[in-house]
């Protein structure tokens, strides 16, 4: 017997989607078994380990940008 998951609408700001778009595709998985996936896991129901390796790609890209974005502001208070 399968069991019946009723659809359930969520609102989230553009870029937290665009991240968990970007961390579900890493993963190979769709943004609806992304989000599944972590709220189990947050409600330990999965044996899942925590796989922060899958986070730090986007920690540095994260890094990155906020750097480039104070070294643009830097030069243009200098300017």
């Amino acid at each position: 017997m399968s069991e019946r998951i009723a659809p359930y609408p969520v609102r989230m700001p553009d870029d937290l989607r665009s991240e968990l778009e970007g961390v579900a595709k890493r993963n190979k998985r769709s943004l609806n078994a992304e989000i599944v996936a972590r709220l189990e896991q947050t409600l330990g129901r999965t044996s899942e380990p925590d796989d922060l390796s899958t986070d730090i790609p986007d920690w540095g890209r994260e890094l990155h940008r906020r750097l480039d974005q104070i070294e643009k502001l830097i030069k243009s208070r200098q300017a």
